[in-house]
């Protein structure tokens, strides 16, 4: 379907896995079956995520949930930086044990 679409956007991939799950394997694979994938991000959720629950139920969750401060360092926050263009990366490039026999 996503693979037909004529629309030049970046398509992102968000992966959600439990907190307290195995580590995702196999990621690179499952994606190259999937060309419509420009980009992908791993996000660790609270089993909260997962759980069915009415909507009164969750409502009642969510209300306690955002009464906390955001953790900043969480994967959803990384993806709010991603999703508002407000990201920072380091870049570190390699090469400077090369460099030290260039110079020898």
């Amino acid at each position: 379907m996503l693979e037909n679409t004529a629309v030049r956007a970046l398509k992102k991939l968000i992966l959600l896995h439990r907190e307290d799950g195995p580590s995702p394997s196999r990621t690179v694979e499952w994606l190259n079956m999937r060309s419509w994938c420009s980009g992908h991000l791993h996000l660790k959720c609270p089993r909260r995520v997962f759980s069915r629950r009415s909507p009164s139920k969750l409502r009642e969750v969510y209300e306690k949930v955002f009464q906390k401060t955001a953790d900043r360092h969480s994967d959803f926050s990384r993806l709010a930086r991603v999703l508002t263009g407000n990201s920072i990366a380091l870049v570190l490039g390699g090469g400077g044990a090369s460099n030290d026999t260039l110079t020898q």
